[in-house]
């Protein structure tokens, strides 16, 4: 997504990372991530999964990225580590030069997730790992109160270029990529920790701008604040997971 900011962009990334720790621990089990050697972060961001991934992997982890101010963000936080500009559907790497590729939010603003997927595999040595750590179905989203923000956030991500409905697609995605995936959705209730609301809400008026108009933006803000406050409020986002053994 363009972004003004890219700061706030990649300081709302990390706490996004803290709501999918879990996930990410269940994946890092089921692709053996101790064992590994190479890893890849494909649409690293500004790195903290490549960051994360160096601690797991035995030898190194490399970031990749089609956003310069992305890589330059990435360099300046973790500069002992490599991180290499790309284009989704060449990734500048040779065959197998990696055993655990991974992204995390990524396919659901891929153009061609399928021909990301089928790069990802290419550059995974056989026996190594492919992961999809988490990507978003906004379409099953489901709140209570009823906002609005489902219809008003999937109709932002598909103006902007990103499939909505991304979480849903995931098997299909790696079949047609040559993948034989064990894939999931989980979409347990979510609960903000402090802060959350407030990194939640400065993402929505990002993100939303130009699609909803900002008073109602606001009052719809102030309705959700006072639902958490008075325990009425329950989310659920559905997010797909999955990984495959490049054979």
């Amino acid at each position: 997504m363009p972004e003004a900011n890219p700061a706030a962009q990649f300081a709302y990334y990390r706490r996004q990372a803290a709501w999918t720790a879990g996930l990410r621990a269940h994946l890092y089990r089921l692709a053996a991530v101790g064992t590994r050697e190479r890893a890849l972060d494909v649409g690293c961001g500004d790195g903290w999964l490549t960051a994360e991934l160096a601690g797991k992997v035995r030898r190194e982890a490399v970031g990749c990225d089609i956003d310069e101010a992305a890589l330059d963000a990435a360099r300046a936080a973790q500069p002992s580590l490599e991180f290499v500009r790309s284009q989704p559907a060449a990734l500048p790497f040779a065959d197998g030069a990696f055993d655990f590729v991974a992204c995390h939010f990524t396919l659901l603003w891929a153009a061609d997730p399928v021909a990301l997927l089928r790069e990802m595999k290419r550059v995974a040595a056989p026996g190594g790992a492919v992961v999809w750590f988490a990507e978003p179905d906004w379409d099953g989203y489901i709140e209570w109160p009823d906002f609005g923000l489902r219809e008003l956030i999937c109709a932002a991500l598909a103006a902007r270029g990103a499939d909505p409905l991304a979480g849903r697609k995931l098997a299909d995605w790696a079949a047609r990529a040559g993948l034989e995936p064990a894939v999931g959705l989980t979409g347990g209730p979510w609960r903000p920790a402090p802060g959350d609301l407030d990194a939640l809400w400065e993402h929505h008026h990002r993100l939303l701008d130009g699609f909803a108009n900002e008073r109602r933006l606001r009052v719809t803000e102030r309705q959700e604040r006072r639902a958490w406050a008075d325990g009425s409020r329950s989310i659920h986002l559905p997010l797909g997971w999955g990984w495959a053994a490049k054979k």
